[in-house]
């Protein structure tokens, strides 16, 4: 009879790796996703405020690059981000910001905003910035310069409405 249940125990759990909806749960379980206040406004730092050298935000930071089209830093196709705890604690960690109109900037924590200068149970800056983006300032548009704001830069426009945290 135990090795009856056994067998039928293991079928049971093929079928629901196999089965569509198994395989919907077992991709749901590769992330989490979290809601975003909806600021629009996205603040930007320059990369080489990050100064010591035995971080692991630094060390990250030797591996991006500057994207020539926009100034902002990338490493394997993921924009450079700061965000608060509420969302991560971990740098390098994978992360899509999905925008109000359905589309997902592919993005990585770089660095972490601080607990004191977040609000909101340290979801968003005090300037209202839910992401901030490390940028190569030099290259920046003069707009995005200007006022202060990623968002003048494409594809970056809009309200962020929830970020997914790959695990």
């Amino acid at each position: 009879m135990a090795k009856r249940m056994a067998g039928m125990l293991i079928i049971l759990l093929c079928i629901m790796l196999i089965s569509p909806s198994g395989m919907a749960e077992a991709k749901k379980k590769r992330f989490i996703t979290k809601a975003s206040p909806g600021n629009p406004f996205k603040s930007y730092m320059d990369y080489r405020c990050i100064t010591n050298r035995s971080s692991r935000q630094y060390k990250l930071q030797r591996k991006a690059v500057t994207n020539k089209s926009n100034g902002l830093r990338m490493i394997k196709g993921r924009y450079c981000i700061a965000l608060g705890s509420y969302y991560t604690r971990k740098i390098g960690a994978k992360v899509d910001l999905v925008m109000g109109s359905g589309k997902v900037v592919k993005c990585i924590t770089a660095d972490m905003k601080s607990d004191r200068d977040t609000v909101n149970n340290h979801r968003q800056h005090r300037d209202g910035s839910v992401a901030e983006f490390v940028v190569d300032t030099r290259k920046l548009s003069k707009k995005v310069r200007r006022m202060g704001d990623v968002s003048y830069a494409s594809p970056f426009k809009g309200r962020i409405k929830k970020i997914r945290i790959y695990k």
